[in-house]
């Protein structure tokens, strides 16, 4: 097994591992994969995925004022139960990276996803298609959020 599945497999287990978030960003950049930048951004930045259900469905989150729904309590419109909860910061992309994704319906939660890699994709794939200068901004620490 190469080192690139060796640490998507362990990020799998560990989602909240940044320091393999960066390993595994470093890497891809060093292939030439254009989602490195934004896999390592992920890492400094200590971002990961939502997951809203054990299993499946992961997600970033657009605002630090949303909250989302665990399967507990009441009954949610899907026919499962759902509880409203606070959101964690490292679930939360900042504005300039959330607004790359605006194109999604909901004003807080990003497109659902079945795994955590698809997502982390996805967000990686969004931060290759910012300008140079919003990449810099990011990771400079100018993380101002959408509220």
């Amino acid at each position: 097994m190469d080192t690139v599945e060796s640490l998507h497999k362990y990020l799998d287990d560990n989602p909240a591992d940044a320091a393999a978030r960066c390993a595994l960003g470093d890497l891809l950049t060093e292939s030439g994969d254009p989602r490195g930048p934004g896999i390592a951004a992920l890492g400094r930045l200590g971002k990961w995925p939502y997951q809203r259900v054990s299993g499946f469905n992961w997600c970033f989150v657009y605002s630090r004022s949303a909250t989302c729904a665990r399967p507990e309590a009441s009954w949610g419109r899907f026919g499962y139960p759902v509880k409203a909860f606070a959101v964690q910061e490292c679930w939360v992309l900042p504005k300039l990276w959330a607004e790359m994704a605006a194109e999604s319906a909901n004003l807080f939660v990003g497109p659902v996803f079945r795994g955590r890699r698809e997502t982390e994709d996805w967000a990686a794939d969004l931060f290759a298609k910012l300008p140079q200068s919003s990449q810099d901004l990011i990771l400079a620490g100018d993380l101002v959020y959408r509220d």
